[in-house]
């Protein structure tokens, strides 16, 4: 008896709080977020990666989770005594349990993870560096400095407008302190830009860009030559075509919207219009992510720039105006 306790107490030592053991059989539960037990606390937006295991004669496993609303992947009964799974994007503080019982129901052990969350803190880039004194090459790596930026999941966006004109590079690249992040200038079209970010903290700051083609692309590049016109012969008058106004994507379905919707509105208590919306906002550019039915800071910020390019007052919540504003866009009327 004395080797068993001594086993549960080294046991309860090593592991923490995450891990819970059954002193009558020895059986024991343990649960991780992104590897670390007990309280974990992570950044804001956040996808963790749990993990479990068991020990003893525990078979079958059931998950739960308290404070998120719904979870991708956790929430299931039938799940293996041992396994990993990445869960739905963070905006709340969230305890995710599990637990496991042996084949003939006489056992059952529950251990919990307690994720916390760091306060919301918006991107902003203060400033960005290059090897040409502020002009960005086509192929080089650049690096933005300044905060709000995630460990993952960052879109840095290279454009002309908020309206998702431009080129979309997502990266994973960032320093552990979250104030920088590098990426690969790709392939456009030489040329003045914006920069911006775009993450679950929200939409950063624009800040001029400037692409140009490499050094080395530039002098493998043979030189344009002009056609020789005959003396006797008259050229053609040159005319510059008008520029091309930008249209927005095609809508082939009406948007008619009912309810008021606001940061935090979840598709249960609207009748499934958060869905609607976020797929109206991914269709037209506003929105970079895919819809989830609930009304998060992605959202929130998608709906102020549809507002502000659309001459309405960029509160973020959806009322009459901004319904009535859609549906004129994809009913016509």
């Amino acid at each position: 008896m004395k080797k068993l306790f001594y086993l549960v107490s080294i046991i309860l030592l090593f592991f923490g709080t995450s891990l819970t053991v059954s002193a009558e059989t020895g059986t024991y539960v343990i649960i991780k977020a992104n590897n670390q037990s007990g309280q974990v606390t992570l950044p804001y937006g956040t996808a963790p990666t749990l993990s479990w295991a068991s020990g003893g004669d525990l078979t079958s496993c059931s998950t739960a989770s308290s404070g998120m609303p719904s979870m991708t992947l956790w929430g299931t009964s039938g799940v293996t005594s041992a396994g990993s799974a990445q869960v739905d994007h963070l905006t709340r503080d969230t305890v995710f349990s599990i637990t496991c019982t042996n084949s003939d129901q006489t056992v059952s052990v529950t251990a919990s993870v307690y994720v916390r969350l760091e306060a919301l803190v918006m991107p902003l880039i203060n400033y960005w560096t290059s090897s040409r004194n502020g002009i960005a090459s086509i192929g080089e790596k650049i690096t933005i400095h300044g905060q709000g930026f995630l460990p993952d999941s960052n879109d840095i966006i290279i454009g002309t407008s908020i309206d998702g004109t431009g080129v979309n590079n997502k990266t994973t690249t960032d320093s552990t302190d979250r104030k920088t992040l590098s990426f690969t200038v790709p392939t456009i079209i030489p040329g003045s830009y914006n920069l911006w970010i775009s993450n679950w903290n929200g939409i950063s700051n624009f800040t001029g860009i400037v692409v140009s083609v490499a050094p080395e692309m530039a002098t493998t590049t043979p030189p344009i030559t002009a056609p020789v016109v005959p003396p006797e012969t008259t050229p053609p008058p040159i005319t510059t075509p008008p520029p091309a106004v930008p249209t927005p994507p095609a809508q082939t379905n009406c948007v008619s919207l009912s309810s008021y919707l606001k940061y935090a509105s979840r598709d249960s208590g609207t009748g499934g219009e958060v869905t609607k919306l976020q797929k109206y906002l991914n269709g037209t550019g506003y929105l970079r992510a895919s819809p989830t039915g609930y009304f998060g800071t992605m959202t929130l910020a998608a709906v102020k720039q549809f507002q502000k390019i659309n001459g309405i007052s960029q509160v973020g919540s959806v009322g009459p105006t901004t319904r009535a504003k859609i549906r004129v866009l994809t009913c016509g009327s």
